[in-house]
């Protein structure tokens, strides 16, 4: 991944936010600052699977 999009992958990381489903099932206000429509992207893929 780039430079920042590892950065927000680690953050989930740091915060137990180790998949999609547990991600989608997550607070928005909890998924630590990320951008919102990439939080959009992880709601589309928990709905998805």
């Amino acid at each position: 991944p780039s430079g920042s999009a590892a950065a927000e992958i680690q953050k989930l990381k740091d915060a137990d936010l180790c998949t999609v489903q547990v991600g989608y099932y997550s607070l928005r206000k909890d998924l630590l600052q990320i951008i919102e429509r990439k939080v959009d992207k992880i709601a589309e893929a928990g709905t998805s699977s």
